[in-house]
């Protein structure tokens, strides 16, 4: 009974997106964090695509604390498998895009028209260890106790296309 309940309301979660809905009836979801971030030149960065890495370690660009942060290497330590190699996407984020609902410091730069993101398969069982370890599912990401969905606007690309 407790599965089929997880089903149902991984199902309501997910509406209508087929690989989405394929992953969940294969026990399975997506789960991302942030590899970097595409500038419009209207702040302190100059125009381009960046690395997490190199944002943080080269500007003064305040990122929200709540932003998801973590490598794969997050996931291996809080004993969390991938049933897939390192997959990539891209999030718009033209419009105002926060992590945590009602926190204005949980809100990306107006700046940032693009994230980059790193993305894994885990096995739905593993949601909430990948969550505490610094990745969110992607067809719901809990934020803040609130889940809300940006599966929908998450495109998976070539991961050299993000460089």
């Amino acid at each position: 009974m407790k599965k089929a309940a997880i089903l149902l309301t991984a199902l309501t979660l997910t509406g209508c997106l087929s690989e989405d809905m394929q992953d969940i009836l294969n026990g399975e979801t997506t789960v991302f964090t942030v590899s970097g971030a595409r500038f419009d030149g209207t702040g302190t960065m100059t125009a381009g695509y960046y690395s997490l890495e190199h944002v943080i370690a080269n500007s003064d660009v305040t990122l929200p604390n709540d932003m998801p942060q973590a490598g794969k290497e997050a996931l291996t330590a809080a004993g969390v498998e991938t049933t897939s190699d390192k997959m990539c996407g891209t999030l718009d984020t033209s419009g105002n895009v926060c992590f945590k609902e009602n926190d204005s410091t949980s809100c990306l730069p107006d700046d940032i028209s693009m994230l980059g993101l790193e993305m894994y398969k885990i096995s739905l069982t593993d949601i909430e260890a990948a969550s505490e370890a610094g990745f969110y599912p992607k067809v719901a990401s809990d934020l803040g106790g609130a889940y809300i969905d940006l599966g929908s606007g998450i495109e998976t690309v070539n991961c050299d296309d993000l460089n």
